[in-house]
Order: C-alpha cells, then structure tokens, then sequence
C-alpha cells in the first residue's frame, strides 16, 4: 500500500526491461515512496506531540513534564523542510507515477520519449 492509502503494483516487466538510466529512475521512485511515508509520519507524530501523546518516542515517555509543543514545533518547522530539501523527487514526479501505474497515468505528462510505449 502507497503513503496515499491506494494500492498500486509496480509493472514487473517493465521494471525488468529499464536499461541503467530506467534503474536510477525507479530508484528515486522507492525513495520518493519512502519520503511521503516519512511526511506521512512526521505529521502523525506532530499531531501526537499536541495532544500530549509520546508513544512512539518510548524514551521521551519515561520522562515527566514533557514540552510536547516545544516537540510539536520542532517536527512542524522539519516537515516545512521537505520541500526545499527533496525539490529534485518532486520535479520527478509524473515520472514515477508512469512506472509505479503505466495505465493510471497521464500519459501528455510523461517525458515524450515515452508518451507511445506507455500507450
């Protein structure tokens, strides 16, 4: 299951068939995945972090009077960092989207050296 809560499946085939440059293309594909679950993470624990819940910072919980805005803040000003840091996968992204699910994707927004094999 994505970040997003869609399932989607990676093309075997074509993920077989990616000649060196295909390869690093899937690679910041996973890395894209893997960041959006990081964002994804981040804002839960924020959201945690304000209401006073440190259960998935177990060494943080053992601790009393707990700044949990002070926490919040800090994850709130990382997550506002992600754009800038991971502008790169962001640009990518209709890319990744064409090999992660050729026949959802919209094919005028893949790069035209691939418009007619995604058809």
């Amino acid at each position: 299951m994505m970040p997003d809560g869609k399932k989607r499946k990676v093309d075997a085939e074509r993920v077989a068939s990616f000649n060196k440059n295909g390869i690093e293309e899937f690679f910041f594909y996973l890395a894209q995945c893997d960041l959006k679950a990081f964002q994804n993470k981040i804002r839960l624990w924020e959201a945690q972090m304000l209401s006073g819940n440190s259960y998935h910072f177990t060494t943080l919980s053992v601790h009393e009077n707990i700044a949990y805005a002070q926490y919040a803040e800090e994850l709130k000003l990382l997550l506002e960092q992600f754009p800038n840091r991971f502008n790169d996968f962001k640009s990518m992204e209709d890319c990744f989207n064409l090999f992660a699910s050729p026949t959802e994707s919209d094919v005028q927004n893949a790069p035209i050296h691939l418009q007619m094999e995604s058809v």
